[in-house]
């Protein structure tokens, strides 16, 4: 079994229109095993073993469906240390349907150039065409799924050692290299991107907690898979929340953040070191995440010198292009001064879905949240809660995935920021105790 990264990050060189073959069976790939820990991953450069940034594993995700054959064969990784994104690195976007017949996509990777020779030392691509789906079944009856396109080409194509390798169409992803038989003489084999696109989303966006940096189990308490956001909350409008920024990748919902006055917000440091800032934007003073309010984009950016991808210290100010123009419907919030005391009741709004089926809500909502104890927080999470950090525990009400960056707010004031959960309902989710930074705040925002 190999581990598959569902994000490929591009070369920014040129690569030749070369044919990626090497002869070998599908068969020969199930009896790869190997222990993470020995995984690398070089990132950004043409040549196969130097140059570049190296990254190990920090965790990984494998779909819950894999049985070892080529159904389900996907897998997100997440890395010990975020990516520096430049002309060589660059996030792809994800393909949002399946290619039709005929198409003509590319195909990039290491695999050999020959059939001596097992890996390519450099960056190789070639041209390939989708085929027809039913015919590829006649040759794969008993492994072909419809959650898989083929390729065939009889002239040029990839074959061993280009598992995982990413078909492109128009600069996104619509396959994964999976499986082949006889090189050029038989389809070639891939997932089907689009059909995963929503699996590979919510675990991309830092919804798994297995590893090092927990963000959130997508499993809820009765255990079905979930993709909560605010569970049993109230919708409610802008004007209640004035200081509410609804955080935009790609101009989809993704994270949150507060003002703090007319040019500075306040969220997550992971929601600026996960991704491309030049993506981002943020939408103010609209009760609604997807229109109206006012737009803006990043002029720069500061993260906790100490934040090193886990909750500790996981908190940035984000500068924005253009001042804010304050109203009724926009207006900054003052920091807490002191930590929140055991059982004291806040209030947490934000955009998170509002039911299983759906990532993200389009309209504000908002719970009350009741902080819980410390040390009881601190033995679910032994391994990642600090002093730093405080919890709520709510049972029937509270916020889940996609709600990173959510204020928890008192008589106010922006008293915490939730940066982590584990089981939705039946575990305590965690917030950056704000005062605990309220100077490092104020410093970092001081121009």
């Amino acid at each position: 079994m190999v581990v598959l990264t569902e994000v490929w990050i591009k070369s920014g060189e040129e690569v030749r229109d070369t044919g990626i073959r090497h002869d070998t069976t599908a068969k020969d790939r199930e009896s790869i095993r190997c222990d993470t820990r020995e995984l690398s991953f070089r990132i950004g450069s043409t040549k196969s073993e130097d140059g570049g940034q190296i990254f190990t594993v920090d965790h990984f995700t494998i779909h819950e469906n894999y049985t070892g054959r080529w159904d389900n064969d996907l897998a997100v990784v997440k890395l010990n240390k975020p990516i520096k994104f430049g002309k060589h690195v660059k996030p792809i976007k994800l393909g949002t349907e399946s290619l039709k017949v005929g198409t003509k996509g590319m195909i990039a990777g290491w695999g050999g150039r020959s059939e001596s020779e097992e890996s390519s030392p450099v960056l190789m691509a070639t041209k390939v065409t989708v085929s027809d789906w039913q015919k590829c079944k006649d040759i794969y009856p008993d492994h072909l799924t419809p959650r898989q396109i083929c390729t065939y080409d009889t002239k040029t194509g990839p074959c061993n050692f280009d598992w995982g390798d990413p078909l492109v169409y128009k600069g996104a992803l619509y396959g994964q290299l999976i499986g082949i038989n006889d090189c050029l003489s038989s389809p070639v084999v891939y997932t089907d991107i689009p059909a995963y696109a929503d699996w590979i989303k919510s675990l991309a966006r830092g919804l798994q907690i297995q590893g090092q940096h927990p963000r959130a189990n997508i499993v809820s308490s009765n255990n079905e898979k979930s993709s909560l956001g605010i569970i049993n909350g109230k919708t409610t409008s802008i004007q209640k929340f004035p200081f509410m920024v609804a955080i935009l990748l790609e101009d989809e919902f993704f994270n949150t953040g507060v003002i703090l006055n007319s040019r500075w917000i306040l969220t997550t440091a992971y929601t600026v070191s996960w991704c491309d800032t030049r993506e981002l934007s943020f939408r103010i003073g609209s009760t609604k995440s997807g229109n109206g309010g006012q737009i803006f984009t990043v002029d720069h950016f500061t993260i906790h010198e100490n934040y090193t991808g886990k909750w500790d210290n996981d908190v940035a100010v984000v500068k924005l292009n253009k001042p804010i123009t304050f109203g009724k419907n926009a207006k900054p919030i003052k920091l807490g001064t002191e930590s929140l005391k055991l059982g004291t009741k806040g209030m947490i709004a934000g955009w998170g879905g509002r039911s299983e089926s759906e990532e993200s809500s389009p309209v504000l909502m908002a719970t009350k949240v009741t902080v819980s104890d410390w040390q009881k927080c601190k033995d679910i999470y032994p391994d990642h809660l600090t002093p730093r950090q405080i919890c709520t525990y709510d049972t029937k009400t509270g916020p889940c995935n996609f709600d990173w960056g959510d204020p928890l707010v008192y008589k106010g004031a922006l008293y915490g920021q939730l940066i982590g959960i584990n089981d939705c309902l039946s575990s305590p989710v965690v917030y950056t105790d704000i005062p605990a930074y309220a100077d490092w705040i104020k410093s970092a925002i001081q121009e």
